[in-house]
């Protein structure tokens, strides 16, 4: 059982994206109950918070967990949750004088 958790999470940390075999091979793991999703949440998350600390810039935890509560998918790989994450991070409300000057 410890192999099969180290596998997943060797998948999930060092791919850009899933293969269709991948896939395949993870929902049978987590249809027989081999694994289970709140295990691969944690990857991903361990994964997302190892390259948070990479950045210069650091983020506000309660902005982290917001999004990632809602967000946090088993389909994509750590490297692309957190490619989202960071999306969302990014993401600035206008200014309020560019949104008067938009009405």
């Amino acid at each position: 059982m410890n192999d099969i958790i180290t596998k997943v999470e060797y998948l999930y940390t060092t791919k850009n994206s899933f293969t269709a075999k991948d896939c395949v091979y993870i929902d049978k793991l987590i249809d027989s109950y081999q694994i289970d999703t709140d295990d691969i949440k944690q990857f991903i998350m361990n994964y997302i918070y190892i390259e948070l600390e990479k950045l210069s810039n650091k983020y506000d935890n309660q902005d982290i967990w917001s999004f990632t509560d809602e967000n946090i998918c088993d389909a994509l790989t750590a490297k692309e949750n957190y490619n989202n994450l960071l999306q969302y991070l990014k993401k600035e409300p206008l200014p309020i004088i560019t949104l008067i000057n938009k009405i």
